[in-house]
């Protein structure tokens, strides 16, 4: 009887290892399942993490390709726009008379004077008075000649270089509609011709040209054409506040 319930105790204490260890390892395979679930997670998280800060990125700093070609067509198309002009009334006299030459005059007389100290002196003569005095108005035009302009983009230091010409004066018309004549005094041995008229309108132009210098004409059309460049190369997608422009001449 005794041996039978040590026998009997020794079976249970067996069966009940046994289904210890079933119950341990079930509980060691569910753990291992849930850890690689969970590692699965974790690294689906931080790659949706990574494509995300990826695509904020583009956002706050996007890729631009700053297409040169286009830009220059562009900024071509505005050289009526870039110029300045300068408008001018002006006041000119021509004054002129006949002259005789006195190298001339005395050519044929015999003097004891060398005649070669005679050169380019003149005698003016009477009655043979002329006088133009007249207004007129007109306008300069200044700008760039951006058929040579140049740009450039470096794309690691994030800046559009435009190299442009000085400004240069494009046009100097004569309004010849405005043309009035203050005074004219012809004399019958010296009529007012066209080159006399001419000459005057020379003059006039001349004049303007000073004056437009002096009025700092040329500047303000270099500052004209730089103001309508950087509007037109900041309205390009992305690049204003990505990047720098940078003028220089040509």
């Amino acid at each position: 009887m005794k041996t039978k319930l040590v026998a009997g105790l020794c079976a249970a204490v067996l069966l009940g290892g046994a289904a210890g260890g079933f119950f341990a390892g079930r509980n060691m395979n569910r753990l291992k399942t849930e850890r690689d679930t969970l590692a699965y997670q974790l690294e689906t998280a931080n790659a949706a993490k990574t494509k995300l800060e990826a695509e904020l990125e583009k956002f706050i700093h996007p890729v631009v390709q700053i297409d040169v070609k286009q830009l220059e067509k562009e900024i071509g198309q505005i050289s009526e726009l870039a110029t300045v002009e300068y408008r001018y009334k002006e006041q000119y006299s021509f004054k002129g008379q006949l002259e005789l030459s006195l190298s001339d005059l005395l050519e044929n007389v015999q003097i004891p004077l060398d005649k070669a100290l005679l050169e380019g002196v003149t005698i003016p003569l009477p009655l043979t008075d002329k006088e133009l005095t007249v207004n007129m108005e007109g306008v300069i035009k200044a700008g760039i000649d951006f058929s040579k302009m140049q740009i450039s983009c470096d794309e690691e230091k994030k800046v559009i270089v435009i190299r442009l010409p000085a400004s240069e004066y494009l046009s100097n018309e004569l309004d010849e509609e405005s043309m009035e004549t203050i005074s004219e005094k012809n004399s019958f041995f010296n009529q007012l011709t066209t080159e006399d008229q001419n000459l005057v309108r020379k003059r006039i132009k001349e004049n303007a040209l000073a004056g437009a210098d002096k009025a700092k004409t040329l500047q303000q059309a270099d500052d004209r054409a730089k103001l309508l460049i950087t509007d037109i190369v900041e309205s390009t997608p992305n690049v204003k506040g990505n990047y720098k422009i940078q003028f220089e001449s040509v």
